[in-house]
């Protein structure tokens, strides 16, 4: 019998919903991004805005976070950020009007690539939102 070749590298994506990135990012870097050797980050319900400044808790070894802030109101907000090294590109897509999302184009270990979507649906959406 002949088993299938193992991937040499399995992207590893952690993905969180904060309710509160300022508060919540020493927990969330030392207990799951570290610990668990996370090549993408993706948070939901960051609750910042563009006050904050885009090097805001920056994870050593990893890109400043990618952010879609909710100017407008509190609450929500998405964020991503990459493991040094992991190729992705920002993709501009202009989300629906009731939902924070976010595009990303990760190339792989193999030279393929994925499609990374970041979304968060504010719960007064219903899931009706997501047809």
């Amino acid at each position: 019998m002949v088993r299938p070749e193992r991937p040499s590298h399995t992207l590893k994506i952690l993905s969180a919903n904060v309710r509160g990135l300022r508060t919540s990012i020493g927990d969330l870097t030392h207990n799951c991004v570290l610990r668990h050797s996370a090549d993408v980050v993706v948070v939901t319900e960051t609750w910042l805005n563009n006050e904050v400044e885009p090097t805001f808790s920056k994870i050593r070894g990893y890109t400043k976070w990618s952010r879609g802030n909710r100017p407008e109101r509190a609450g929500g907000g998405v964020a991503v950020c990459f493991k040094e090294g992991v190729q992705a590109q920002h993709l501009d897509v202009v989300p629906p009007p009731h939902m924070e999302v976010m595009f990303f184009r990760v190339v792989l270990a193999d030279r393929s690539a994925i499609l990374l979507c970041a979304m968060y649906r504010p719960p007064r959406q219903g899931p009706a939102s997501l047809q």
